[in-house]
């Protein structure tokens, strides 16, 4: 089991940080749309880049390339 003190969200994440999704904390369309795009439970995941203030963060995630926006980014947890 996990601690709560290891669990993040991927806008928590530092440039190059490499992480695993815990899960997706969202129970709407788009939280079943990012369940889609790969951002499954145990699925290692990679921050590649932010813009600054709270802009969009390029994640690699199953070998894809995909840009989130800052709240899309906050309802992913991940662990390290």
């Amino acid at each position: 089991m996990l601690q709560s003190s290891m669990i993040k969200c991927i806008s928590e994440l530092c440039k190059k940080e490499t992480a695993c999704v815990y899960k997706v904390d969202r129970e709407d369309a788009l939280g079943v749309r990012l369940l889609e795009l790969g951002f499954t439970p145990g699925t290692k995941i990679q921050l590649v880049r932010r813009a600054p203030q709270q802009g969009f963060i390029e994640i690699v995630v199953r070998g894809s390339r995909l840009a989130l926006g800052w709240a899309e980014a906050q309802s992913i947890m991940v662990y390290s």
